[in-house]
């Protein structure tokens, strides 16, 4: 018998219960000292309220790929300076002075 390893749950995904047929977004992982894995399931909002569940991870299947997680932007471009702003604009009374 073979050892299949099954594919890690990625936050962000939508997995359902296989026991309950509970649905929800993946939004958070614990693994315990035993090496038991959880995952924090939350589904969408019924009447305004939001009930999250932790399932063992491996009682999850994954239903699709849901929300992608957010990725870290580029930096914008700086627009101004606080310098090049005090320079073109008359700043809380003080006058702009040349090389400032």
């Amino acid at each position: 018998m073979k050892n299949k390893m099954k594919k890690q749950i990625e936050l962000g995904q939508r997995v359902k219960d296989k026991v309950s047929d509970f649905i929800g977004i993946a939004v958070a992982r614990v693994t315990y000292l035993n090496g038991c894995v959880q995952i924090q399931v939350t589904p969408k909002a019924v009447e305004g309220k939001i009930i999250n569940q932790w399932i063992d991870e491996i009682q999850l299947e994954v239903v699709d790929q849901g929300i992608l997680p957010v990725e870290k932007k580029e930096k914008p471009e700086k627009l101004s300076t606080a310098r090049n702003y005090r320079s073109s604009h008359n700043y809380g009374g003080m006058r702009s002075h040349p090389g400032q």
